[in-house]
């Protein structure tokens, strides 16, 4: 860009060149931040296409009369183990990504916040700058409405669903291992559980690491 001779247009051209600036910098934070929100349901598909064939083996051959031999047993526990140390992998993957959409929603946002201080007497761009706002049902809800819509949000339900299957898997594991397969249902709670608290301990980890 060339700067005008002129002191008021060159002053005039730098204001636009740094309108033009923050303008790209809103619309990436924003393009970004849908990105990462796709980007997590394709993290659990991609899980759930692997757990899926995997675990229907795995159950497939559970349910059939013949009894297993410990070569298939070992084989079967060493494939859940596998299953759910990918599960704890791709569910870090997913609360890392749900960081990131976050960290760009709020860059983006407070953009806008920036914005609507240049003109706070203007009420027809303040009104502009807060409907180009990104917005989410979490941020704009109050109360219990905005404590449901945290809690369930998408990324809070992913999380919950890959917890689910760890769960799952680690029954179907403790089934073989234990004494009594009975006490596999004692293991499904405790291990979605663990994986749900693992999950948001490592969440609050990287967000307070992230701002």
């Amino acid at each position: 860009m060339t700067l005008s001779s002129s002191p008021e247009d060159r002053d005039l051209q730098l204001r636009q060149a740094a309108l033009d600036i923050v303008l790209r910098s809103y619309e990436n934070h924003k393009s970004h931040a849908r990105f990462q929100e796709t980007q997590r349901s394709w993290f659990l598909i991609a899980y759930f296409s692997v757990a899926g064939i995997i675990g229907a083996a795995i159950l497939n051959r559970m349910l059939q009369p013949e009894i297993l031999d410990d070569a298939t047993r070992v084989i079967i526990i060493v494939a859940l183990a596998v299953l759910v140390l990918t599960g704890f992998l791709i569910g870090m993957a997913i609360v890392k990504v749900g960081v990131e959409f976050r960290r760009h929603f709020h860059q983006a946002e407070s953009i806008m916040t920036l914005f609507q201080i240049v003109e706070p007497g203007d009420e027809a761009l303040q009104a502009l700058l807060q409907r180009a706002k990104m917005g989410t049902s979490g941020d704009e809800s109050r109360g219990v409405r905005r404590f449901v819509a945290k809690r369930f949000g998408v990324a809070a339900i992913h999380n919950y669903v890959i917890s689910l299957l760890i769960g799952l898997e680690v029954a179907i594991a403790a089934a073989l291992l234990l004494p009594q397969p009975s006490w596999a249902a004692l293991a499904f709670p405790a291990a979605t559980a663990f994986a749900i608290a693992a999950l948001q301990a490592y969440r609050r980890t990287i967000w307070s690491s992230s701002i």
